[in-house]
């Protein structure tokens, strides 16, 4: 990605174990021109699937079967070629304490279920920037992060 270019999406992996989210979600993604659409019920097989490909997009639920969403969410922020994919997390069990460290986190958002189109696409834009302000400010951040740990590297 060239500076001032925003990188253009090509692959996404839905994980949610409800089909009607799934097919909504895929539908906008399509959309939104990510063609490359895959899909997990759990996160077992999600976590699978993140370790045997890249995608540039995850959308997660929160509620899932066999490794949960939060679980999940902590290896995948804690793998360093995950690190800073961008993470969409969906989900309809919301308790706002329980949430509130996710805006902490680089590159991911949060949608409440039920959702409309609208408000999909509102955070799906802002995951985009963010990545954007990521990347176009990744020197900097590393170097703040590099003389955090020798102070007289400032100096």
């Amino acid at each position: 990605m060239s500076q001032g270019e925003q990188q253009t999406l090509t692959k996404a992996l839905i994980i949610d174990d409800d089909e009607l989210v799934v097919n909504q979600t895929k539908s906008f993604l399509v959309a939104q021109g990510i063609e490359d659409i895959e899909q997990a019920q759990d996160g077992s097989v999600a976590w699978e699937m993140l370790q045997a490909a890249a995608y540039d997009l995850i959308v997660l639920d929160w509620k899932l079967p066999r490794v949960g969403g939060l679980t999940l969410f902590n290896r995948i922020r804690r793998h360093p070629q995950l690190s800073m994919t961008p993470i969409l997390v969906i989900s309809g069990f919301l308790q706002k304490n329980d949430f509130r460290l996710l805006a902490e986190f680089p590159v991911t958002r949060l949608l409440e279920k039920p959702f409309t189109a609208n408000k999909l696409q509102l955070e799906y834009q802002n995951l985009l920037n963010e990545q954007y302000w990521y990347y176009e400010n990744d020197n900097d951040i590393q170097f703040i992060l590099q003389t955090e740990d020798d102070p007289k590297a400032i100096l």
